[in-house]
């Protein structure tokens, strides 16, 4: 498999063996995609209706937390704010059979 694009809770995602993924936090250890919508195989592409009747298993490497800063700014009125947030992310990649 060269690629796949799968959904993981409402958001599609790229999915390529030997690359970590950071999505939105999970619990446990694996996770399995059954939502596949994509799959390129040495050139061989298969498109879902609306999913493939295949499975990827991930495993978990680790989680971690991006921090997000938004600045506005408004210029002439000498007005500026900074709000943020950290955002929970896990990190996954595909399972090694």
């Amino acid at each position: 498999m060269n690629y796949a694009v799968g959904q993981i809770k409402g958001r599609q995602y790229i999915i390529k063996p030997g690359v970590t993924l950071a999505i939105d936090k999970i619990e446990g250890t694996k996770l399995s995609v059954d939502q596949i919508l994509l799959m390129v195989d040495d050139g061989k592409i298969e498109i879902g209706h609306p999913y493939l009747d295949k499975k990827l298993d991930l495993e978990v490497v680790g989680q971690k937390k991006d921090k997000v800063r938004v600045f506005k700014y408004q210029p002439k009125a000498n007005h500026h704010k900074t709000i943020g947030q950290k955002i929970e992310k896990t990190l996954v990649k595909l399972a090694t059979k």
